[in-house]
């Protein structure tokens, strides 16, 4: 039942970014945001370009995620690393967040983690994923193989770094 709601609702926020949620702004850089509960703690600069700005702060292998968020990409990073209980509606915290901030651009993945519930994550994505023919169930089995394995090893950081190199290779095709 989990899984069924999880797939729904995020096919609902693809959804809802491919028909006219994403808008663009000028590109002014990396996003430095003031400290909150949901703050964005990563931002890789539009494609194609690598990334200068911090890594976000979860647990593991900060080298193999500041690594593949340095890799030239067509998609631009937004990982969100979220201060709230385990107890909280983790749609609702992600669609809050992109409400208030506008997200998801166009080459924009924005991807939400919950350390507090078992590195729990949500995505939402941006309109160059449609026109690239991505389906929500494709990156669900990304963040299936790739983030989800590595954290049951005890590293997501470093599941993180193996799910932008595989949306990486995805968009490159």
């Amino acid at each position: 039942m989990r899984v069924s709601f999880a797939v729904i609702a995020l096919a609902l926020i693809v959804a809802i970014s491919s028909t006219g949620c994403s808008r663009s702004r000028p590109d002014d850089g990396p996003v430095q945001v003031p400290a909150a509960s949901n703050t964005p703690v990563k931002t890789a600069t539009p494609a194609p370009a690598t990334s200068t700005a911090t890594t976000p702060e979860i647990a593991g292998n900060q080298g193999a995620l500041s690594a593949a968020l340095a890799e030239n990409s067509a998609v631009r990073y937004e990982i969100v690393v979220s201060g709230e209980p385990a107890s909280a509606d983790k749609d609702e915290a992600l669609d809050k967040l992109l409400q208030d901030r506008k997200w998801p651009e166009a080459p924009m993945m924005v991807l939400m983690v919950f350390p507090s519930a078992n590195h729990d994550i949500r995505f939402a994505l941006g309109t160059n994923f449609n026109q690239k023919k991505v389906a929500v169930d494709e990156i669900l089995t990304l963040v299936r193989s790739a983030y989800f394995t590595k954290v049951r090893e005890g590293d997501p950081a470093a599941g993180l770094a193996e799910l932008v190199r595989a949306v990486n290779q995805r968009m490159a095709q």
